[in-house]
């Protein structure tokens, strides 16, 4: 069965309906992806012909899940749910050394009364759903906690982050990071923001955590020449940049190695590598970057 015509190397060529959908299946594992990456990947007949079937798949996705609401539409698709489970995971880290005793169980109950306070009774149809939820998921609550009108987000991220997070010199950027989610409420498919809001998250949480280090790492305080002394295996340009871009809770790309070196993208991907391999920066991709951070373990590996 063939479902249309495709434009490959200028010739026509027939789609099959099968590798579509298998593609679209893949596709539903491995990214979230966008109309406008399709038509730039795909051309503009095979675009529309995947853009279909991932629509289909996300509709399913969305009843299965229960998560098909009048204005909360998120696709918990394979891939969508697997950078849930991370970033809960390191939520989890965050909340066993920084969080207050009892709150991560009360705070459903504390947000619930709070809002009351405030007189919201209309909010969106997620947060009265993870509120009442005999499982609340503290990830999608504060997602939902973003669409409150202003003043009452900031309020009420920072009683969230003031609650799981209340030991953590961290708690009160929480809410400055946080720049409203959504770009209006006609978007219907909000997991692009979740998206988002999930790498912005998991910045923060790797933050926290490396910061329970900070005081017993000594490495961070040994100057430049130090370093080159203990560590013959790193060039003087990798020792220079690293010394200049070790502060914790900072991120760097690779395009601030290629700066400081002055050296090309592909060799600075390297140096950072290096790095990574070592344990002395922490890799996380964001969006298309990559980012790096300070690893709380420098210094360790087999060096």
């Amino acid at each position: 069965m063939f479902a249309g015509f495709l434009p490959l190397g200028g010739d026509l060529c027939y789609a099959d309906a099968g590798d579509v959908m298998e593609k679209s299946e893949r596709l539903l594992e491995e990214e979230y992806s966008t109309y406008e990456a399709l038509r730039e990947r795909n051309g503009a007949l095979a675009a529309d012909l995947l853009w279909e079937e991932l629509q289909a798949g996300r509709r399913r996705v969305r009843v299965e899940c229960g998560l098909l609401l009048p204005d909360d539409h998120l696709a918990m698709t394979a891939y969508v749910l697997r950078r849930r489970l991370s970033v809960s995971a390191l939520l989890q880290q965050c909340i066993y050394h920084y969080c207050l005793p009892g709150a991560a169980i009360s705070l459903p109950a504390r947000i619930a009364f709070q809002l009351e306070e405030y007189g919201i009774r209309t909010y969106s149809v997620l947060l009265r759903h993870e509120l009442r939820s005999s499982s609340p998921d503290l990830i999608l609550i504060l997602f939902a906690l973003q669409y409150l009108p202003t003043p009452y987000r900031e309020k009420m991220t920072n009683l969230w982050a003031a609650c799981l997070l209340g030991k953590s010199a961290l708690k009160d950027k929480l809410a400055d990071q946080l720049i409203p989610c959504a770009q209006g409420l006609e978007r219907l498919d909000r997991t692009r923001d979740f998206l988002a809001f999930l790498d912005l998250l998991e910045l923060n949480f790797n933050e926290c955590l490396l910061l329970l280090n900070r005081d017993s790492c000594e490495w961070l305080r040994l100057c430049e020449e130090e370093l080159l002394h203990r560590f013959p295996q790193f060039s003087r340009q990798q020792i220079s940049f690293f010394a200049a871009h070790r502060d914790l809770g900072c991120y760097y790309s690779i395009q601030e190695y290629a700066r400081h070196a002055q050296v090309c993208y592909e060799t600075a991907r390297q140096a950072m590598e290096q790095f990574t391999a070592c344990r002395w920066y922490y890799r996380r991709k964001v969006g298309k970057r990559f980012l790096y951070s300070v690893s709380s373990q420098a210094g360790e590996g087999d060096l």
